[in-house]
């Protein structure tokens, strides 16, 4: 039986412990995760804003290596203020800061090191942690080496009497050790005390040859383990050492992979594969297991620093990786059956999942609603998948097909926008928050030239398509200049007029129970049982302002304020003495109509000066036109405002030049003596117009007599050497 153990040998040695290397950007991210519980995207976020106040260093960097014209004494100096680390950074300037270790120069920027000093209240708690992080191990790096004295006693455990010896003579026992420290000089670690050793183990003082009685003798069973899942921060110290990614790029493809549900943060910050993660490397494994090794994308970053050393070319770099990849790319389309059958072992089959909600436009079949990130809608028959605008949540729509490709229309309630339009409510008829609708194959697949991806029916260009732009402009909008005003067709009956291109909405005809925008050959029909307001030269255009005719229809159950409480009406929103006052936006309308004109002419009379009528300069009414310098005549701008004629002074010019007001909320008027093009074939002056795109009949299919009412009309000179025409 075992009675003693016996010392076989003593040692006792001084050791020490490194004071860190400078620190970089790989060494901050996992100190992040492991210390500071935060994310490595969290981490280089809270850097970046520490970095722009101006406290840090510049956070992304290689190197681990201080310049030899690194002045370390300037940056520990601004340090000793604080009260956390001041006294540490006082102590190393009086007795002399230690040269730091040398690590890894890349080359790039200077290891990340505190420029300013600040307080907790200053930067927030988070920002804090890290910004006290990094001064700390700034400190560290010029601090001395940890020294502390190693012991480590030999024991012997024998016994005597029968279980002494065995048979043939031999000895029974077995060999032990017992090691215990003590510190001598804490150094760096009084920056860091977290890396110190602990609490000293001090062993008794013991010679070779002392014995000591033995308490208890236990054997206890234990089982090995798998190993445990990676933390971020040994995920990262992997990435590092076997090339994948860079300084910058390695907290995006860990955020990447959290964020597409490949792995879940777990406690203590460790990454868990989740079924997702684990069908896709199989599938990868199953197909081409390069893809799931390390070894390609190592050697395309050992590739690239061999062109940072001027070892390989650029471009045929570039041409070997590109081609490796496209062939790895065509071979695994090939074989994706194998990805598929994985993904159906785990997961239900798409065409199993989801609601049946809107009609396909090819085969006629429900489509199902797929709500799980990234939403879409899939046809089980055609097998295709469209998908949706992110968040948000979608509804049927009236019923209505796309006239282009017979896809149901779906409405996007509460989406970050359709791409424009009438995306932009203010709580229509779907509920609050941004909503349009939208054709599933039209919003994947642009059915016109310059449509976008991703673009809702109220953007639609096509000019067949009654849910479109052309069918639900009103006017060009008078606020950007650039947009149009289209009637947000589901937010009644508190009916939106919305700009495409600019905030700028419109709230008019509340209570209607129905609003259209007559097309531009409206039929007769459209408005025989209709009051209507303007007189007219084309069905569905305003002569006065040439905006879109509207069709306001109230209910029979409750008065209309139409006049002559008639519940339905025809007209202009803005000229129409019936229907404007119902536009609710007075400020906005005042905007519509403050359309720029510019009048310019010049006469023989006037010394070669251009001439503008002085209203356009002073905002009177002038009684005669006026010369004026041609410097002033870039500051002239005027919204017609009344009905206003004017007369030149010159009988060379033979025409009496009129330029009616507008008293709605239009431009001007057409007239048959109006600037252009009246002045188009007199001698000394062309007109040159900038038409306004309208929805409508383009200007070329007008009459010659009859210009665009809200034509910008600008005369200038043929023959004029000594004066350049006004810009447009």
């Amino acid at each position: 039986m075992f009675v003693h153990i016996q010392v076989m040998s003593v040692t006792s040695k001084e050791r020490t412990k490194a004071r860190p290397l400078p620190l970089n950007t790989v060494e901050l991210l996992r100190v992040g995760s492991s210390a500071l519980g935060m994310s490595p995207q969290h981490t280089m976020q809270v850097a970046e804003k520490l970095y722009t106040q101006g406290y840090i260093s510049y956070p992304r960097t290689e190197t681990s290596s201080y310049p030899s014209s690194f002045d370390l004494a300037s940056s520990l100096r601004f340090l000793a203020p604080s009260s956390e680390w001041g006294d540490l950074a006082r102590g190393l300037l009086e007795a002399g800061l230690n040269k730091p270790r040398k690590g890894n120069d890349a080359g790039d920027h200077p290891p990340i090191t505190p420029c300013l000093l600040a307080t907790e209240s200053q930067l927030g708690s988070e920002a804090w942690r890290l910004y006290d992080y990094i001064c700390r191990h700034f400190i560290a790096t010029i601090s001395p080496d940890l020294h502390y004295l190693h012991k480590e006693l030999s024991f012997w455990l024998g016994g005597h009497g029968e279980h002494s010896e065995t048979g043939s003579g031999e000895i029974v026992g077995e060999f032990f050790t017992a090691t215990g420290h003590s510190l001598i000089s804490p150094g760096f670690t009084q920056a860091m005390p977290w890396l110190g050793l602990g609490p000293d183990s001090v062993l008794p003082d013991l010679v070779v040859g002392s014995q000591l009685p033995v308490k208890e003798v236990r054997m206890l069973e234990r089982q090995t383990g798998p190993p445990n899942y990676l933390t971020e921060a040994e995920l990262i110290g992997l990435m590092e050492k076997h090339g994948i990614g860079t300084d910058a790029s390695i907290p995006v493809h860990i955020n990447n992979i959290c964020q597409r549900n490949y792995v879940t943060v777990e406690s203590g910050r460790r990454l868990k594969p989740t079924s997702l993660g684990v069908v896709l490397i199989h599938g990868y494994q199953q197909i081409d297991p390069e893809l799931s090794l390390p070894g390609m994308r190592a050697e395309v970053e050992r590739q690239l620093g061999l062109i940072a050393l001027g070892q390989a070319d650029f471009r045929s770099v570039l041409d070997h990786a590109l081609d490796i990849f496209k062939r790895k790319f065509h071979y695994f389309v090939e074989n994706i059956a194998g990805m598929d059958e994985l993904m159906e072992v785990s997961f239900s089959p798409l065409a199993a999942s989801g609601k049946p909600h809107s009609r396909c436009g090819k085969c006629r079949r429900y489509m199902k609603y797929i709500q799980a990130r990234p939403s879409r809608l899939h046809c089980p028959q055609c097998g295709d998948s469209y998908s949706l605008p992110p968040g948000g949540s979608l509804r049927t729509y009236r019923d209505l097909s796309c006239p282009l490709d017979h896809f149901e229309l779906v409405l996007w309630v509460g989406g970050p926008g359709g791409g424009g339009g009438a995306s932009r409510v203010e709580g229509g008829g779907a509920g609050t928050g941004r909503s349009f609708p939208l054709c599933p194959y039209c919003f994947n697949n642009p059915p016109f030239e310059g449509m976008n991806k991703g673009q809702g029916c109220p953007s639609c260009l096509h000019p067949s398509c009654p849910h479109g732009e052309r069918a639900l402009a009103v006017s060009r909008c008078g606020s950007c200049q650039t947009g149009l005003l289209l009637l947000d067709p589901i937010s009644g009956p508190r009916w939106i007029f919305c700009c495409n291109r600019c905030p700028l909405s419109i709230r008019a005809f509340r209570n209607a129970s129905r609003l259209t925008v007559l097309p531009a050959q409206a039929a007769a029909s459209d408005m025989e049982d209709g009051t209507f307001g303007c007189a007219r030269s084309s069905p569905s255009v305003c002569p006065t302002c040439e905006a879109s005719l509207v069709r306001v229809e109230y209910p029979n159950s409750t008065p209309s304020p139409l006049l002559n409480s008639s519940p339905l009406h025809i007209g202009c929103m803005f000229c129409d003495s019936a229907l404007s006052p119902l536009v609710e936006s007075p400020s906005m309308r005042a905007r519509l109509c403050s359309l720029p004109i510019f009048v310019f002419f010049k006469t023989d009379q006037l010394d070669g000066h251009w001439a503008v009528p002085p209203a356009l300069v002073y905002g009177t009414y002038p009684a005669s036109s006026q010369a004026i310098p041609e410097s002033q005549l870039f500051k002239c701008s005027w919204s017609l405002s009344s009905d206003i004629s004017l007369s030149t002074t010159s009988p060379s010019l033979g025409c009496r030049c009129v330029l009616p007001g507008q008293v709605g909320y239009g431009s001007m008027r057409r007239s048959s003596t109006s600037l252009c093009p009246l002045f188009a074939g007199t001698p000394g002056a062309s007109v040159c117009p900038s038409p306004r795109q309208m929805p409508g009949p383009s200007p070329s299919s007008r009459d010659a007599d009859q210009p665009a009412a809200t034509m910008r009309h600008v005369v200038t000179p043929l023959n004029s050497s000594t004066h350049e025409a006004p810009p447009h």
